[in-house]
């Protein structure tokens, strides 16, 4: 039985009130009202005051501030946690886990659910400090499909460090990679671009497509507004045909 319950049942089994119990530990009725409904927990001197009035063995105090501070106090609950009732195939259709140090169970915070959000969420879709799902959105993420993240690693990929089939990054690498610095094993786009089809400022591959770089293999000003354009429509195919048919192939 959880302590909430437990504490309803010491005080009326001691036949005290809201208010005669209130009174007895020096707080408000609605605060013995907070703590059965498990909306607040007692301190170690209210937990002491009912330990003595209420006749509670101190063991079934141990999801409330015991009398002898626990040893490891890691195991506090200092956050947000939540798990859905609602499953699919057994999996919570939403789980949280935020907060410092662990949970009020003693573990690590993972957060694991269809969708999951938490200090490292596992989920369809999650969301966290560390992420792992097919949708994943993090400062550390993978994902099976798509990836957001300062490092983001998954089949797409968008991040400061993007590693994935297509990747877009401050430092790209992929099959398909566009980046300040972007590596591709077959096209890259980037101020340093590396791979077989090179296309960028400097750029190092077995065809290279320079940016106004050497005087002789450049994009014009109206070339490069439709390139710009193309970028913000986000529309990579179309910008690979273009640059192959406008820029001189410098091998």
């Amino acid at each position: 039985m959880a302590f909430k319950k437990r504490l309803r049942a010491y005080r009326i089994a001691q036949k005290l009130s809201y208010e005669e119990l209130a009174l007895l530990c020096n707080v408000t009725p609605w605060t013995i009202r907070r703590w059965e409904l498990g909306l607040g927990k007692a301190n170690e001197e209210q937990m002491a005051k009912l330990i003595k009035l209420l006749h509670i063995p101190e063991e079934i105090s141990e999801n409330s501030m015991p009398i002898k501070q626990r040893k490891d106090k890691s195991t506090f609950f200092k956050g947000c946690e939540y798990t859905s009732s609602c499953k699919v195939f057994g999996i919570p259709l939403l789980a949280v886990q935020l907060g410092l140090g662990r949970n009020r169970n003693g573990k690590r915070r993972i957060a694991k659910g269809i969708i999951a959000i938490g200090n490292t969420a596992v989920g369809v879709i999650s969301l966290g400090m560390m992420s792992f799902g097919i949708l994943s959105f993090g400062l550390l993420s993978f994902g099976f499909l798509f990836c957001l993240g300062v490092l983001a690693i998954g089949v797409y990929a968008l991040g400061a460090l993007a590693i994935g089939y297509i990747s877009v990054g401050t430092l790209a690498i992929g099959m398909y990679s566009i980046g300040v610095i972007s590596i591709g094993f077959e096209v890259s786009f980037g101020i340093v671009a590396y791979g077989h089809l090179a296309i960028g400022t400097h750029a190092f591959g077995d065809t290279m497509l320079l940016l106004a770089n050497k005087q002789d293999c450049y994009l014009d000003s109206t070339a490069m507004k439709t390139v710009m354009l193309l970028l913000a429509e986000n529309d990579y195919p179309f910008l690979i045909r273009f640059l192959l048919t406008h820029i001189p192939i410098c091998i």
